[in-house]
């Protein structure tokens, strides 16, 4: 060799190569158990929503949620992950094999959740019709639920932001609107892009415990819907602990009318507004429903008319009180709420009765549906239950509960093989029920 090339060398000790196979040994080994924590996580939500603290509730939920609804792109990252490690790991083949069998099960495992839940829709829509009878039969989607991992639309799986492309509908984000004097808020606005002229309305309240949250929340919905010939607005409303209770619900309504008072522009019908949210957002929803035209909640505009023509809510927060009745001192729902009411029911009561829906009569409600999982980390299936016994106890007009097996909080909000099986039920039942007030009117006349 030349001289310069061995005068410079210096050799890389054996047991430098040796170390580094230990530790990407040990780190397999890691990879596995916590691929399999997470796994466990999703088929069965470890954490303790009465016990949990705040930041261990939330972690547990978002690492549920996103693995759950991403569980094609987890199990090939998952994939990839072992693969790399195993590549400069030193491990005897039996302790290999076993940790790949490992993996082998836990894959398996998403992917028959995934099969299970390509099986809903039709529980789904045996539940639809036991509540809303024959006539949720005549509405139909015009893209229906996939039933098999052939009908999944795998782009928009893949690609989120590609359900913003639809040549059939324009999106304008970020649209500012005065809300009232000094005080501006802002909308995303989904539509057909062809004209026209007193379509319905779709508005959607996000969720985020009131304290955060995006309006992307329910694109999926919205851009079904605005396919479909609806207008749909994404509203903003103010966060605690900026603001208290029950001005997040103030500045909905504030933001309904606006939306009335530019109907002519926005080529809306004033008269067919209908609201969806969900988590905080869903209560916010049902606030609405149960609040039509109520001064307290209509300061300065008192006279406009803020009823609404029927409002779907997924897996609502509408429980205020539960989180102080003998429950752990650091259940989260209990902190949270304590900061968006100002204080624990004891020292606030009035916020707390004014913002229950529990509080309100539902005697005059419009149309309403519930969508509630069964695998949520947050919210419990009884507090659905609860929810729609108590609204249909006095309510007129059906109060529906889907009960989505397999779901978790968050489910709506990807384009996920989840969303795409549940989301097309709710765009049926928003057209039902908009097709039933247009036969309401035309008897009228």
């Amino acid at each position: 060799s030349p001289p310069f090339l061995t005068e410079h060398f210096v050799p890389i000790p054996v047991n430098v190569f040796e170390k580094m196979d230990a530790l990407t040994s040990i780190g397999l080994v890691l990879w596995t158990l916590v691929s399999l924590g997470l796994t466990l996580n999703v088929i069965h939500p470890l954490m303790n929503r009465d016990k949990a603290k705040p930041l261990n509730l939330l972690l547990g939920f978002g690492l549920g949620w996103i693995i759950g609804e991403l569980a094609p792109q987890w199990i090939l990252l998952n994939m990839g992950g072992f693969l790399l490690l195993q590549i400069f790991s030193d491990l005897e083949p039996i302790v290999f094999f076993g940790l790949l069998g490992i993996h082998s099960i836990l894959w398996l495992f998403l992917i028959i959740r995934l099969w299970l839940i390509l099986n809903l829709p039709q529980r789904l829509e045996e539940q639809m019709q036991n509540q809303l009878g024959q006539f949720f039969l005549k509405t139909s989607t015009r893209n229906p639920p996939p039933q098999s991992f052939a009908q999944v639309d795998w782009k928009s799986l893949w690609l989120p932001a590609s359900i913003f492309n639809n040549p059939e509908i324009e999106v304008e984000f970020n649209r500012k609107f005065e809300a009232e004097p000094g005080l501006k808020l802002q909308l995303d606005l989904y539509r057909p892009r062809e004209s026209g002229k007193n379509r319905p309305m779709l508005i959607q309240i996000h969720g985020g415990g009131w304290v955060i949250g995006s309006r992307r929340q329910g694109a999926f919905l919205l851009s079904r819907m605005a396919s479909r010939g609806w207008v749909c607005c994404s509203i903003d409303y103010r966060f605690s602990p900026e603001i208290r209770m029950p001005e997040h619900l103030i500045d909905c309504k504030r933001a309904l009318k606006w939306i009335r008072s530019h109907a002519q522009d926005l080529e809306i019908d004033p008269d067919a507004v209908f609201v969806t949210g969900g988590s905080a957002g869903s209560h916010l929803a049902l606030m609405m429903a149960l609040t039509a035209n109520h001064p307290k909640f209509q300061p300065g505009f008192e006279e406009v008319n803020t009823r609404i023509q029927g409002w779907v809510g997924f897996y609502g927060a509408f429980d205020m009180h539960s989180a102080f009745e003998n429950h752990h001192r650091e259940n989260a729902r209990r902190k949270l709420l304590e900061v968006v009411m100002g204080g624990t029911p004891d020292t606030h009561p009035e916020v707390f009765r004014l913002s229950s829906p529990f509080q309100w009569s539902s005697r005059e409600i419009p149309p309403g549906m519930m969508l509630q999982g069964g695998h949520d980390t947050l919210i419990p299936m009884e507090e659905a239950v609860q929810m729609q016994l108590y609204l249909q106890k006095q309510a007129e007009e059906k109060q529906v509960l889907l009960k989505v097996p397999l779901a978790q909080h968050g489910f709506d909000i990807f384009p996920s093989i989840t969303a795409q099986c549940v989301v097309p039920f709710v765009e049926r039942y928003l057209v039902e029920q908009y097709q039933k007030l247009q036969q309401k009117r035309n008897d009228e006349h």
